[in-house]
């Protein structure tokens, strides 16, 4: 069953900040993996120190997320444990999307990915990230590269969480320029570009019907 449409400034994308949201936000991730089958084996839990979560919440309801792992001296980026061999020219510069995930009456709704990431990207500017890694099975990099995203695979097929995934580079640059063709074709996406250079991060109306 589809959730009824809401007020656009109902669905608010947020870093979030306390303790408690951490846990709910890490208690849905895990739930998502265990409803698709996934392995994350406590995954999601080991980089706590680095990982910043962003959510979006409907009123008090929060209907999911992305987890990404910021760079650091002092711990490995989450990757290595699948791609050792994979060297990066500007590790410092590259972050990691471990997980984005919604609760299921909410997925397959590109307005809501597309607003997500235009937080994510924004974080990401302002951590001087250049660029993000993520696994993709074949399936969710086409998918991906359907929705404009800009992804480069850098690794082969493994196996990952239980499933064979390429792992994919982002170039956040590019991104935005993905997002600026995107807007040429799409009210949506104006709309997600108007909202990236507000102070203000809401996002626009989820669409009807699923891509």
């Amino acid at each position: 069953m589809r959730p009824p449409n809401r007020d656009t400034n109902a669905i608010i994308i947020r870093l979030v900040t306390s303790p408690a949201e951490s846990a709910s936000i890490l208690d849905l991730f895990e739930q998502v993996a265990a409803d698709e089958g996934w392995q994350p084996q406590g995954a999601l839990r080991l980089h706590a120190q680095n990982a910043r979560h962003l959510a979006a919440y409907d009123g008090n309801t929060l209907l999911g997320g992305v987890q990404v792992v910021l760079p650091s001296p002092d711990q490995a980026p989450p990757y290595l444990t699948v791609w050792p061999d994979i060297a990066l020219a500007k590790s410092s510069h590259t972050a990691h999307i471990t997980v984005l995930a919604f609760q299921a009456p909410y997925r397959g709704r590109p307005a809501l990915l597309w607003s997500v990431c235009s937080e994510l990207w924004r974080f990401l500017v302002a951590e001087n990230i250049e660029a993000v890694l993520l696994e993709a099975t074949p399936v969710m990099y086409r998918r991906y590269c359907k929705l404009g995203f800009p992804l480069e695979i850098i690794g082969e097929l493994r196996p990952h969480w239980g499933e064979a995934c390429h792992l994919c580079r982002l170039d956040v640059r590019a991104v935005a320029g993905a997002m600026l063709m995107q807007a040429g074709k799409s009210p949506i996406y104006r709309s997600l570009i108007e909202q990236a250079v507000r102070p203000k991060r809401i996002a626009p109306r989820p669409e009807k019907h699923p891509v």
